[in-house]
């Protein structure tokens, strides 16, 4: 997923919350394929950083154990939402 891709998500109708069988969301999953791009983006497209998964991580939780984050644009947008 590119960053054009989640910038237009929320005008083609797409549910930006929406979520996978084991309650990934969109921006669970871009954080643990290291997306710094998708990760920075999809909270402008209306992506909640707050939000738990079924194992009660955030996407926070799942970036600090994601190596390519660490020190991105994307990983201080996550770590500044948790903390507002």
């Amino acid at each position: 997923m590119t960053v054009d891709d989640v910038r237009t998500c929320p005008s083609a109708g797409a549910d930006i919350e929406a979520r996978e069988k084991d309650g990934r969301t969109l921006q669970d999953l871009a954080v643990v394929y290291g997306a710094s791009g998708a990760v920075a983006a999809l909270p402008d497209a209306g992506a909640n950083p707050k939000v738990r998964s079924k194992d009660g991580e955030t996407p926070l939780d799942l970036a600090r154990k994601n190596e390519k984050l660490t020190g991105t644009k994307a990983y201080r947008r996550l770590n500044d939402a948790e903390f507002r």
